[in-house]
């Protein structure tokens, strides 16, 4: 009997444990890349998924949601974007929250633009 009594609580400690370390905890960015004098300034909401490895987020231009694998490392979060053409990849840094898009389409056509992040927390939904 005294055993059952020591097996419950340790069996709820590990149960416990497990749902912390399953949940997928979201965070939420709002990123911002100011105008230069060739392009416009732009908008970034990103979702950033570490459980599943991805970044989630909707280009408003593009009228277009999209879900992009990301490598989340102790430093940053990295997700690149291949086209047989181009290659777009974007950074947000973990430590500072400074956000970067570097663009190639070849050895001669390059550009890098930066801007900021901020954490923010997401409306309360009603469903």
């Amino acid at each position: 009997m005294k055993s059952i009594f020591i097996a419950i609580p340790l069996c709820l400690i590990s149960l416990t444990a497990f749902c912390q370390t399953s949940a997928s905890k979201l965070t939420y960015l709002s990123c911002d890349i100011p105008a230069t004098e060739k392009e416009e300034a732009r908008h970034f909401d990103f979702t950033l998924d570490e459980a599943n490895s991805t970044v989630s987020f909707y280009v408003k231009e593009a009228n277009a949601a999209n879900v992009e694998k990301a490598i989340f490392s102790a430093n940053s979060v990295t997700w690149t974007n291949k086209t047989r053409f181009s290659t777009l990849t974007r950074t947000i840094s973990r430590e500072d929250l400074s956000f970067t898009e570097n663009f190639e389409i070849d050895e001669n056509t390059k550009r890098t633009a930066t801007g900021t992040c901020k954490i923010v927390t997401p409306k309360t939904r009603k469903f």
